[in-house]
């Protein structure tokens, strides 16, 4: 079946016209053209429905030159093959430069059929390259719009996570300097309770206990005496349970004398108290440290040895307090039963006991890191490090370099 073809044909002569359409139809196609040989008429005919512009190199007053000129001003994408009768081989390269489709002469039409069909062809082509190129650059601009959307969404996000953060972070910085403050008041107020101890209840009854033994001699009566005695005795045991109450509070050597002496305190009280062998090897604190570091070092070894008398069935307890380097180092070990730490972690949280997660807001808030090891049938150890200040680091380094020179 013949292949339809619109054709416009720019040539003065209708023999030859006719020429062209028989080879045409020759090739197979079915050829519905039009002849003109006038500028005005061939511009007049120039539509994007043309499939093919068949034209003379030289017509009078007109030639393909001015014809190609003119289509590529239209803008029209029509193929455009010269067939001339006589056309010097340079003019033709000429043409094919500025942009004509192919040239051909008259006397070898044959192959006219197969340069439209290449043409027609190349068109396709160009066509399809064109709509590609078109969906390709409406692709990226759809994906670049997306992507600025989302760049847009991923940026919203983070402001929003970044408010988030600042307020996490703020209520973090609010909440520890709360529970600072809250640490602070309880050992305040632990000194305030063990002094009022100390220096009124414990003088009162110590002031009974005088006017008691003083009248002891003016009792006659046996049973007198005796009921006397069992007073002084009872005053001489509240005494004991004051002064003990009124140190466990807060020991006022702490303030005092500082870390190291109020440790050897409480390990001789814990001795005398749990039968335990402890084992305490300090280091000497020269400058002292903060007395949040001091206290927060004193209860972690009071929890710590309170907790292995209680629970663990040990017998032996090691406490060592190390300067290494610029951090204080409290370690403290026992061989008793032990326990699961994750689950007595949980359990912590959950409320059934804050011990632990007392030793751990309190190192922290003191500015250390604190690490608790144990397993059943293993022990435990209990490590906390706190940051010391530059004047230790430095007094330190100092020391050294005495001591290597």
């Amino acid at each position: 079946m013949p292949t339809p073809l619109s054709v416009l044909i720019l040539e003065d002569r209708a023999s030859d016209a006719e020429l062209i359409v028989a080879e045409l139809r020759h090739a197979g196609f079915d050829p519905q053209y039009e002849r003109v040989y006038r500028r005005a008429d061939y511009i007049a005919r120039l539509t994007p429905a043309l499939d093919v512009i068949l034209a003379d190199y030289s017509i009078p007053g007109f030639n393909a030159k001015r014809a190609l000129r003119t289509l590529q001003e239209c803008g029209l994408d029509i193929p455009f093959i010269v067939v001339s009768g006589t056309i010097e081989e340079e003019s033709a390269v000429s043409l094919i430069r500025q942009g004509a489709t192919d040239y051909l002469l008259k006397d070898r039409l044959a192959r006219l059929g197969q340069a439209i069909t290449r043409a027609l062809e190349e068109k396709k082509l160009r066509h399809e390259s064109a709509r590609a190129e078109q969906a390709l650059r409406e692709n990226e601009r759809h994906t670049h719009a997306e992507l600025e959307q989302r760049a847009a969404e991923l940026g919203a996000l983070y402001d929003e996570n970044l408010q988030l953060f600042e307020q996490v972070r703020a209520s973090r910085e609010r909440l520890q300097f709360l529970s600072r403050r809250l640490l602070q008041a309880q050992e305040s107020e632990r000194r305030n309770i063990a002094r009022e101890l100390h220096d009124e209840i414990g003088q009162a009854l110590t002031g009974v206990q005088l006017n008691l033994q003083a009248i002891e001699p003016a009792l006659a009566r046996k049973s007198a005496r005796a009921t006397l005695q069992d007073a002084m005795a009872t005053i001489e045991r509240t005494l004991q349970q004051v002064r003990d109450l009124s140190l466990n509070l807060r020991p006022s050597i702490l303030d005092d004398f500082g870390l190291v002496p109020a440790l050897k305190w409480l390990v001789a009280q814990q001795m005398r108290r749990a039968n335990l062998t402890i084992e305490f090897t300090p280091d000497p604190l020269e400058p002292r440290a903060s007395i949040e570091i001091e206290t927060a070092c004193f209860r972690v070894v009071q929890e710590a040895l309170t907790n292995t008398a209680r629970h663990a069935h040990a017998t032996h307890v090691s406490v060592r307090l190390q300067c290494a380097g610029p951090a204080l180092k409290l370690v403290v070990q026992d061989d008793g039963t032990g326990f699961d730490t994750a689950l007595a972690l949980r359990r912590a949280s959950g409320g059934a006991s804050l011990g632990l997660l007392g030793l751990q807001e309190r190192v922290s808030l003191a500015g250390g890191q604190i690490e608790i090891k144990s397993a059943p049938g293993q022990g435990t150890r209990i490590e906390a490090r706190f940051p010391l200040d530059s004047s230790v680091a430095f007094i330190e380094r100092r020391i050294r370099r005495r001591q290597m020179s």
